[in-house]
């Protein structure tokens, strides 16, 4: 009967007949209707009789199937999986285990209530919906109508001006609202149909590697060609401006799709602004977690038309999130700002501004990189009075006037900016072009230099290089804030290191020198610098050094050294004292709760629960249920337990340290404690510098140069959007 059990029907299961020459009946066992929740499946489709036909796996239609191609042959398929009768569990655990091993480690944990309702609060998880093929030919890409309408044909475009800028305007929205049409099977969304999908992804390949619309317009002639392949043809600048435009609306809407998971609890933005060619931009870029995983993503660049003041500018950003993540306000966990007033002010700065209008109390970050080079200009402003820098400054200005030498020499002074480790490597320019120089000064005694000012440099130069090393490793755009406080700090040890500091609790062998021998600072409590130690630091430089100390007298050479040991003492002491996490009143807040796995297994769990859980549970409520939450307790327990039972995977965590990255550091887990994971990965979206926010201005420079400046602002956009295509692609099941 189709009723009874596996193996539980009449006679065609028994052993006797086999052997009788009876033909064994296949299997037939139907659909159980638990199934349907306890495994995660769909009913597709019926037969004539009612019965249940075929079911399609819902991790499949929700999440994709899995990316990991370890000991995979073939390409991974882009079907949803499904099964026909016999409807065996066991074949639903073998698929689920293998394509979706993440996804269903958590959902097997779950009580049949919050199974019920997984899949719709997960649904905002896949983004396939967006993106669908049309006959293997072509894409058909959905965008929510706020993201084109509010964000894509209104804030790329000037209005409100003069008669011609508005009607220039209002021409340019309507060729861009013609590349979407409303999606009628969709209310809200409009639809874009790509009917070349190679010529599409080709020509956006080619511009995200920096090529102008013009080369990839002749680079996919010269494809087309060599290849023979007819579905290249027909590219032009026109075109691939389209093809640009539309692929900044898709990554919005996929940018979207992360933000309103119900998994994403909590994501960070960052931003400033610049001008390019007088024209000028913002720049904002959030960091969120899919599955665990750390993303920084470039969110928009654009054009900024109103002044910039920070009432204008949290406008700005709430249009912008309103469009493409209209529950923000509830998931937003941190801003980065470079300190700037307009950003940071306590009474109406635009972290202050976006904190009212979050949900929840946020976490505020002043880059340390840009607080470090604060403390360097302080400094080396300060150095002989201000005299050196004057000097200093004037002297590279003259070396970059003189043509002829720079030719000479193959090598041309480097500039003074506003970053002030460019300081630093004029200094090393000084000190390894020195003879040639010389030579230079020679003829031109006016801009000689003194013997104190070489050994200035001689003493400094060190000091600078350490802090260039270092300072790369704060920039990176991976870290999360704890590993740049461990970076700060082994900052700080190099240049004690490095300039020959004592600390006075730990050394007091001053106390047995003459006054004259060694420096410290009142203001300064913490060292002191032996003059000898500091005189064989700026010898260390050079035998040259010598003969400029031969130049001047006891009381000079004193002062020189210190210069150089006030110099260092002031600029060891601000550094020590940077710190990334803000309170309300910009002064150093709370250390940020920790996120690797090293640092939360040595944790006791009433600890995680009262120092890492509890102040962000209400943040995590709006988002997550109750029983969620609870396992994330569980998995703290999990892994503590694992610390200290299982030797391997204890020896995994030990080697980790600063360099070893938050998704590589969890990767480590082999898959286990997903859901602390999960918990974790939202509190290290914060930003921990704007380096990123930085970088961006520098592609920006380099794509909108003065050979382009017709380029359009919202062609400019898409620009920037075809660079993270690849990144944002992997979240395609």
């Amino acid at each position: 009967m189709a009723g009874d059990p596996p193996g539980g029907s009449g006679h065609s299961g028994s052993p006797g007949a086999s052997g009788s020459g009876v033909k064994k009946c296949p299997r037939q066992t139907p659909f159980q209707t638990s199934h349907a929740v306890n495994f995660g499946l769909r009913v597709s489709l019926l037969g004539l009789d009612g019965k249940v036909d075929t079911v399609v796996c819902r991790f499949c239609s929700t999440f994709g199937r899995d990316e990991s191609m370890e000991g995979r042959k073939r390409k991974r398929t882009d079907h949803f999986q499904s099964w026909t009768a016999p409807f065996r569990p066991e074949c639903y655990r073998k698929h689920h285990k293998a394509q979706h091993p993440n996804e269903w480690a958590e959902y097997s944990k779950l009580s049949y209530a919050l199974k019920v309702d997984y899949f719709e609060k997960n649904k905002g998880e896949s983004v396939r919906g967006y993106f669908e093929s049309e006959g293997g030919q072509g894409l058909v890409i959905r965008i929510s109508a706020p993201i084109v309408e509010d964000v894509i044909c209104s804030l790329f475009f000037r209005t409100g001006c003069d008669d011609d800028e508005d009607e220039n305007a209002i021409v340019s929205r309507q060729a861009a609202l013609e590349l979407f049409s409303p999606d009628e099977e969709n209310e809200g969304f409009y639809v874009v149909k790509v009917p070349n999908a190679l010529r599409f992804n080709l020509g956006l390949d080619n511009i995200s590697a920096g090529l102008s619309f013009r080369q990839v317009e002749v680079i996919m002639q010269q494809y087309r060609v060599c290849l023979g392949n007819g579905k290249l043809k027909g590219m032009s600048r026109n075109l691939i401006g389209n093809y640009v435009r539309v692929c900044l609306g898709a990554n919005l809407q996929i940018i979207g799709g992360l933000l309103t998971s119900r998994k994403q609890w909590a994501f960070s933005v960052a931003g400033d602004g610049s001008t390019c060619h007088g024209v000028s931009f913002f720049d904002i870029r959030v960091r969120v977690a899919t599955k665990g995983v750390l993303m920084n993503l470039h969110l928009l660049v654009v054009p900024f038309f109103e002044r910039h003041t920070a009432k204008n500018i949290v406008k700005l950003l709430c249009i912008i999130f309103d469009s493409i993540a209209p529950g923000w306000r509830k998931k937003l966990l941190s801003v980065g700002t470079d300190g700037e007033n307009t950003m940071t002010g306590r009474h109406g700065g635009v972290a202050t501004l976006l904190e009212r209008e979050a949900s929840h109390k946020i976490l505020r970050i002043w880059c340390p990189p840009h607080q470090v080079d604060l403390e360097i200009q302080g400094c080396t402003k300060a150095v002989d009075g201000g005299q050196f820098y004057k000097s200093t400054h004037d002297l590279s200005v003259h070396l970059r006037k003189q043509q002829n030498l720079a030719t000479e020499m193959k090598s041309k002074c480097p500039k003074d900016t506003t970053r002030w480790l460019a300081f630093g490597n004029m200094c090393s320019y000084f000190v390894t072009k020195r003879r040639a120089l010389m030579k230079h000064f020679e003829e031109r005694t006016d801009w000689a230099p003194s013997p104190k000012w070489w050994l200035l440099v001689a003493g400094l130069q060190p000091v600078f290089l350490a802090i260039s090393f270092s300072f790369k490793a704060l920039e990176k755009k991976e870290l999360v804030i704890s590993q740049q406080t461990s970076e700060l700090n082994a900052l700080v040890e190099t240049l004690v290191d490095a300039a020959h500091l004592r600390d006075i609790d730990e050394d007091d062998s001053y106390e047995d020198m003459g006054l004259t021998s060694y420096f410290c600072l009142d203001e300064h409590p913490n060292w002191w610098v032996s003059l000898a130690d500091m005189r064989c630091h700026v010898e260390d430089c050079g035998s040259w050094t010598q003969a400029e100390f031969g130049l001047l007298s006891e009381d000079e050479i004193r002062l020189v050294l210190v210069e150089i040991s006030t110099f260092c003492i002031q600029l060891v002491d601000g550094i020590a004292d940077v710190k990334a996490e803000r309170d309300s009143d910009n002064n150093a807040g709370e250390d940020a709760p920790p996120v690797m796995p090293e640092q939360l297994a040595v944790l006791r769990t009433g600890v995680f629960i009262k120092n890492v859980l509890d102040p962000f549970r209400e943040h995590l409520e709006d988002h997550w249920t109750p029983e969620e939450i609870d396992l994330v307790e569980e998995d703290h327990k999990a892994l503590v337990t694992a610390y200290k039972t299982e030797p391997a995977f204890k020896q995994r965590l030990e080697k980790h340290n600063m360099k070893t990255m938050f998704n590589a550091s969890w990767d480590d887990c082999n898959g286990r404690f997903l859901h602390l994971r999960d918990f974790s990965a939202g509190l290290a979206t914060a930003f921990h510098n704007t380096t990123s926010v930085e970088s961006d201005f520098s592609i920006l420079k380099w794509e909108f140069s003065g050979n382009r400046k017709s380029l359009s602002n919202l062609s400019l956009g898409g620009i920037f959007q075809t660079k993270q295509r690849e990144a944002l692609s992997k979240l395609l099941p």
